[in-house]
């Protein structure tokens, strides 16, 4: 999968990387597993690191709203959380999302880049990098 999270319950933190192409049906079992993730209710930020990653054709508006759908119909794990996206170059479908989601009342912005995005959460920015840096050498070994 070209999908990977951490649920940091001490940090209450979730961060999800994506790496490389990632098509509709990956995205949506990624967030399936996590809303399932008894360690993913013991965090209120969030970061979606998709800059490296890019999204398939199969994700469009039809299918955000699908998994947006999706998430809401858990609102005890969304209501409160601040997700931050950090787009590169899927920032269409990035912002495409968090007009959908803001119109459900979820705390989602969409950044270029993400010492604005740690600014915003509160979090350290450099620990932030480590994990992300250490999620895509994850997700690297699992692709070869």
């Amino acid at each position: 999968m070209s999908i990977k999270y951490i649920c940091d319950k001490k940090k209450k933190l979730t961060i999800s990387v994506w790496h490389h192409h990632v098509t509709f049906e990956q995205w949506k079992k990624n967030v399936e597993k996590l809303l399932a993730d008894p360690d993913f209710i013991h965090t209120n930020k969030q970061i979606v690191d998709i800059h490296i990653g890019s999204a398939d054709i199969s994700i469009g508006e039809e299918e955000i709203k699908q998994v947006l759908q999706y998430i809401l119909k858990h609102p005890e794990l969304v209501v409160g959380r601040k997700i931050a996206i950090i787009a590169g170059k899927e920032f269409h479908r990035s912002t495409m999302f968090t007009h959908f989601a803001r119109s459900q009342s979820l705390n989602t912005i969409v950044f270029n880049d993400l010492h604005t995005a740690c600014k915003w959460l509160g979090i350290d920015r450099q620990e932030a990098e480590l994990t992300i840096e250490q999620i895509r050498k994850d997700l690297d070994r699992s692709t070869q």
